[in-house]
């Protein structure tokens, strides 16, 4: 992406105007060919090399055969830029600075790959795919690892696996990401009788974003009031958008892990003659956050249910834009998880509606090569 130099010949003062270059636009696009040589591919060999030719999307593209080789390549056109390009595509550049100019594209063969590893598992989750050793610039785009990891777990407790138990994994909802914070928080200590009935399950709790239970609404009202009190005082205005991510995870690990040097992000700007410690905010938000909680729902802590504010809603065009014909003509269905387990239900702590699903897979497939027409599922959500 570049800007561009125009001028606005009715106001005769200089404007920017922003172009974007995007490598599904190149005129010699080869993604149908590829789709092509894919439904046709007889081996691992040949589905790569199709995949080769994929250029209209980046993804990591996994793939498997009848005779028992697995294999991962990634597609689509990576651009090259130059070392002294200190953007790398994260955002729009001078259009007028030749250092930002692409530098053609990576060349296939030098896209990270996988084949027969030693394991015996390839595991994609978003997540980063080329270790540090790797010379080129891919994307800063890179999902936490905690939903790889998961299956990675999950595929390691069994020798052998079946169609069944590769659905189980595709539901499993247990969030790393929540134990790992719950492991910096454990030590809180709320001053409402509320609060400490919060804690306490909390503390027992074993990360499952089930939505049947009161803990999963409990600890993401609790992340947001906190992030709320951390962060408000540094970012301004800027600070509704920066806290409605439900992606701040890693900047409350390091905040609540002490490894934070840049400033101490627990003491608000706004309080001249004290000084705020993460423990007593964290006290303090957990309070707020059940006490909201409770004023909403009219039910105390254990009547929580976290299906009841994590929904997935199939939203009309254009009727759900008029506010009383929504909740007839919408979809609403409690569901599980959140931005961070294998069944994704991806949220976003925002002003309205904080724990809605935002995302979530638009298909599952699991297919027995042994037996693809007999014993292969697929689910597709309404409206693809």
């Amino acid at each position: 992406m570049s800007g561009l130099v125009a001028t606005d010949r009715a106001f005769a003062h200089p404007k920017f105007v922003l172009a974007l270059r995007w490598s599904a636009l190149e005129p010699d696009d080869t993604s149908f060919a590829a789709i092509r040589a894919l439904n046709k591919a007889r081996s691992a060999d040949e589905a790569e090399a199709a995949l080769g030719q994929f250029q209209l999307v980046t993804q990591s593209a996994m793939f498997a055969d009848v005779d028992g080789q697995i294999g991962m390549v990634v597609t689509g056109r990576i651009p090259v830029r130059r070392p002294d390009n200190d953007l790398q595509g994260i955002a729009p550049a001078p259009g007028w600075d030749a250092r930002y100019d692409w530098s053609g594209y990576l060349p296939f063969e030098q896209v990270p790959r996988v084949r027969n590893p030693a394991s015996g598992l390839i595991v994609t989750a978003n997540n980063r795919i080329a270790g540090p050793e790797y010379p080129h610039h891919l994307t800063f785009d890179w999902f936490l690892p905690y939903r790889a990891r998961r299956v990675e777990q999950l595929l390691q407790e069994r020798a052998r696996h079946d169609v069944s138990t590769f659905k189980t994994i595709q539901a499993d909802i247990r969030s790393q990401a929540a134990i790992d914070l719950m492991e910096r928080l454990k030590d809180t200590q709320p001053l409402t009788e509320a609060g400490r009935d919060a804690i306490a399950r909390l503390l027992r709790w074993d990360g499952r974003m089930a939505p049947d239970r009161p803990e999963p609404l409990i600890f993401h009202a609790w992340m947001r009031a906190l992030k709320q009190r951390m962060f408000e005082d540094d970012f301004g205005p800027l600070a509704a958008a920066y806290i409605d991510a439900a992606e701040r995870t890693p900047m409350l690990l390091h905040v609540l892990s002490g490894q934070a040097r840049s400033r101490d992000w627990c003491d608000d700007r706004r309080t001249q003659h004290r000084v705020e410690r993460c423990a007593a905010i964290a006290a303090e938000a957990l309070d707020a956050a059940v006490s909201a909680l409770a004023s909403e729902s009219g039910r105390d802590v254990a009547g929580l249910r976290w299906g009841e504010a994590h929904l997935a809603i199939g939203e009309h065009r254009p009727l759900s834009n008029v506010a009383w014909l929504a909740r007839f003509v919408e979809l609403r269905t409690p569901f599980p998880g959140d931005t961070y387990t294998v069944n994704v239900g991806a949220l976003s702590h925002r002003a309205s509606a904080p724990f809605t699903t935002r995302h979530a897979a638009s298909l599952r497939a699991v297919n027995d090569l042994a037996a693809l027409d007999a014993n292969s599922y697929w689910v597709q959500s309404t409206g693809q």
